[in-house]
């Protein structure tokens, strides 16, 4: 193979690297083309972690999978018993009387 007919390989960020090259941008006040040149990074690779950075609550913020189903299944045992509580209530009022 010729150097022109080789295959680009994707290089592949770790989050802490895209967490500090964010920091690095927004923190200074160094240009993003700057930053990217520094970094060896196209500048809109740069903008778009910045993007997603704002999108993204840390994960520190995100509650777990097995919150959310504690969550759920707290939630599933409230809703049953509020349809039992209601049932047992309407069938405890007076014929014809509606509230």
């Amino acid at each position: 193979m010729t150097d022109s007919k080789k295959k680009r390989t994707r290089r592949s960020f770790t989050e802490e690297f895209k967490r500090e090259a964010v920091a690095m941008f927004q923190g200074s006040g160094v240009s993003a083309e700057q930053v990217s040149a520094e970094l060896g990074i196209s500048t809109s690779l740069l903008y778009r972690w910045v993007r997603d950075a704002r999108d993204d609550p840390p994960e520190a913020d995100r509650p777990s999978y097995k919150e959310l189903e504690k969550e759920l299944a707290r939630t599933r045992r409230e809703l049953d018993f509020l349809k039992k509580a209601s049932s047992y209530f309407a069938s405890q009022q007076p014929n014809g009387m509606r509230s």
